[in-house]
């Protein structure tokens, strides 16, 4: 109904059928990592840390490329442009099923995810 962003699209994609609302948009970008203030890195650290980013990256995009009508390559143009869809444009690629107003019937449980690492 709202905003479906980072790796909350490859939860989405989890769903047989799947709604979004003429106002809802899905946000793609690309995997991070957090480092301490003070941390030093040596070329191996990096080159794992790198390898670590590509192999979570590429795992995510599998996942939406098998539950989509989008390619890796459109996949991972999205992931490195943090781009972001509206819910048409969602439609016509294949992200989701149907466009629609969904409702939340009264009294139903309602549980927002939020990711942090």
């Amino acid at each position: 109904m709202g905003n479906v962003d980072s790796i909350g699209n490859a939860i989405f994609q989890a769903g047989t059928l799947k709604l979004a609302s003429k106002h809802a948009t899905f946000m793609f970008h690309g995997v991070a990592i957090s480092t301490t203030a003070n941390e030093i890195c040596t070329e191996k650290i990096l080159v794992e840390r790198l390898a670590t980013v590509r192999s979570d990256q590429q795992r995510i995009a599998n996942l939406i490329v098998e539950h989509t009508d989008l390619s890796d390559e459109v996949v991972n143009h999205f992931f490195l442009e943090a781009e972001t869809k509206t819910a048409r444009e969602s439609h016509e690629l294949g992200i989701v099923h149907e466009v629609r107003e969904v409702t939340i019937p009264l009294g139903s449980q309602v549980i927002s995810l939020a990711f942090n690492r």
